[in-house]
């Protein structure tokens, strides 16, 4: 099945993203006290100059509940802005409409009574 884009609101958006990395990093230099190899020669052939390593304790659920805890917030944050411009254009539509209507009002009266 083919993906389709809208903007309507029968369609689901990614409104937030989020990424963790391990904190540790494992440049070539390092990497070649392990094997036998370069900088130079890892970087010609692979195009790595350093990696992240997890720490022992720490499993990759761990990072991804971090990257997640991340795009709820990001996510959070662009709801929250939506409701507001939600609210602020509810309130500006309730107020140039009440201005409509008290403007009809007030041509109404001066009609009936001969302005």
């Amino acid at each position: 099945m083919p993906l389709h884009t809208s903007t309507g609101a029968a369609y689901a958006r990614i409104e937030g993203i989020g990424a963790s990395l391990p904190s540790r990093v494992v440049d070539n230099t390092e990497m070649c006290t392990y094997i036998d190899s370069t900088d130079e020669w890892i970087q010609q052939r692979t195009g790595i100059r350093e990696r992240r390593v997890a720490a022992a304790d720490q499993a990759s659920s761990d990072l991804a509940l971090i990257a997640c805890q991340r795009a709820l917030e990001i996510a959070l944050a662009t709801m929250m802005r939506m409701l507001v411009s939600v609210d602020d254009a509810e309130h500006l539509f309730r107020a140039r409409r009440q201005q409509e209507i008290v403007t009809s009002d007030l041509v109404t009266h001066d009609r009936e009574h001969g302005a």
